[in-house]
């Protein structure tokens, strides 16, 4: 693990919990993103510990599902921004942030509604079609 990884996840979990703070004044429900922002001060102590890349991989992937549970997007654009996010990682040839991303997608997908999903289902099939084509070019 990076040092600069680390401190870049540290200011991500600062905003974020500036951000909690912030919306809880203005009167928002932030109880969820809340509770999950709990579990992170102990993985914190973990991760300097052990600088465990997998640990910092996870808990990133958990500051990012709970910064979109704050954000005001549908659920729909997430999903469309993350495509473009997994589009540049696969470019890149980041296979490890990819899965992680891939299983963020994965998940809000399947808990959108049917006309939601039609929303997102040309993007999330140019996806898997430029997966096709490159295992194409690789054999």
């Amino acid at each position: 693990m990076d040092k600069k990884e680390y401190e870049t996840l540290r200011k991500r979990y600062d905003e974020t919990k500036t951000r909690i703070s912030q919306l809880r004044k203005e009167g928002s429900d932030v109880l969820i993103p809340s509770l999950r922002m709990m579990n992170l001060p102990s993985k914190f102590m973990l991760l300097e510990t052990t600088q465990d890349d997998n640990l910092l991989l996870s808990m990133n992937n958990m500051l990012s599902i709970i910064r979109d549970e704050l954000s005001e997007k549908s659920p729909a654009d997430k999903i469309k921004e993350l495509l473009q996010r997994m589009n540049s990682l696969f470019t890149d040839n980041k296979t490890r942030e990819l899965k992680a991303v891939y299983e963020r997608v994965r998940m809000m997908y399947g808990a959108l509604q049917p006309q939601e999903r039609l929303e997102v289902l040309t993007e999330v099939q140019s996806f898997f079609q430029k997966i096709e084509e490159y295992k194409k070019n690789k054999t």
